[in-house]
């Protein structure tokens, strides 16, 4: 063996030292447990990285949009009765992304005229004059135009 590695070339200073610590006699039993060491940290970093991450993950708002939405309605200039009919529109509608209704007044517009006919199926728009005027009072406030 000394005859093939004399044949390659010089050693370098690490195969040097793996050559001398088994000369003097080094065990595989040793290499095997520090490699085993160096794998079972690795596996222990990378558990926790995962588990630092899915806790993260589950703090986003994103992941949580009704969350989010309830965090949208408390801005400054929604008033406590408007966050109430907004809240009620999303969850009639049952809107899987509450926040969309936030985001362009056309649809603001199309969500509303949804629930106002939901409402009159189900025969609770006898509040109709007072609902239009709030709907409206909502869509100044959150698009900052006439209605």
């Amino acid at each position: 063996m000394t005859n093939v590695l004399s044949q390659i070339g010089e050693l370098t200073p690490v195969q040097r030292a793996v050559r001398e610590q088994f000369a003097t006699g080094g065990s595989v039993t040793t290499v095997l447990a520090v490699v085993t060491c160096i794998a079972a940290a690795l596996l222990f970093a990378y558990i926790l990285t995962r588990c630092l991450r899915a806790g993260r993950r589950e703090e986003s708002p994103v992941d949580k949009p009704r969350k989010l939405f309830a965090d949208l309605l408390r801005r400054p200039e929604v008033a406590d009765h408007q966050r109430e009919i907004l809240s009620r529109v999303a969850a009639d509608l049952d809107l899987q992304h509450p926040a969309a209704i936030l985001l362009s007044a056309a649809f603001f517009d199309h969500s509303v005229a949804r629930w106002r006919e939901n409402e009159a199926k189900t025969g609770r728009s006898n509040e109709a004059e007072t609902t239009e005027a709030l709907m409206a009072e909502v869509r100044r406030a959150l698009f900052s135009e006439a209605a």
